[in-house]
């Protein structure tokens, strides 16, 4: 419930596969178990409303920037275990167990840590006043 003068933020925070080898070679790892996966090679984009909220909020501000997010392989490997590509139903445990040993073999050839490249954004609405 959003108050009469109240505000909906919706942020997303994406990885940028064509700024990170890493990122690019997961990607292709969860396409290679899931090929229907619809999250794969997110680039920056505008932000806009999304068509589901109909015409019950105005734009009041939108913010888009980058920023390095550090990992190490572990981590990075837990993160895009959870995405939808990979977790939440999207694959059987005998899938999952084989991507997670096919991912973990390729994080092996990089540093144990690093940055992967995201693009956050930021889309501020306020309510829109009936009268």
């Amino acid at each position: 419930m959003v108050k009469t003068d109240g505000h909906l933020l919706i942020m997303s925070m994406d990885w940028l596969p064509f700024e990170s080898e890493i990122a690019y070679k997961s990607e292709k790892l969860i396409l290679k178990y899931n090929p229907s996966w619809t999250g794969k090679g997110t680039k920056r984009y505008d932000i806009k409303t999304p068509d589901w909220l109909g015409d019950m909020f105005k734009v009041s501000n939108k913010i888009s920037f980058d920023t390095d997010v550090n990992f190490t392989r572990d981590s990075w490997h837990g993160r895009i275990k959870d995405c939808r590509g990979i977790g939440t139903g999207a694959l059987s445990d005998e899938e999952i167990a084989k991507w997670e040993k096919e991912h973990k073999a390729m994080l092996s050839s990089y540093p144990e840590k690093f940055t992967i490249p995201h693009y956050v954004t930021i889309l501020d609405l306020e309510k829109k006043i009936k009268v």
